[in-house]
């Protein structure tokens, strides 16, 4: 569970922009085309082409870690 928990902590650091960045967004939204370009391959790599929906448990690059569990929650689900 630690390791799960610093993963996603490590996660949502680096996913976060800051405020600056989100400032700069504002004032010229075709600034986030390449970040909102690189989430979506990436989801696109995480997901289940024969049952649907998106895998919770992913690395970096978006594919199942299948030892950790080829679990799919509804939040995951919501979110992506």
């Amino acid at each position: 569970m630690r390791r799960f928990t610093l993963t996603a902590a490590l996660l949502l650091i680096t996913a976060v922009p800051t405020a600056a960045q989100t400032t700069a967004y504002l004032r010229n939204p075709d600034l986030a085309v390449g970040y909102v370009d690189s989430c979506a391959a990436f989801w696109l790599t995480a997901y289940d082409p024969a049952a649907g929906g998106y895998w919770t448990n992913v690395d970096r690059t978006g594919k199942l870690l299948a030892a950790w569990g080829t679990n799919k929650n509804t939040l995951n689900q919501s979110r992506d």
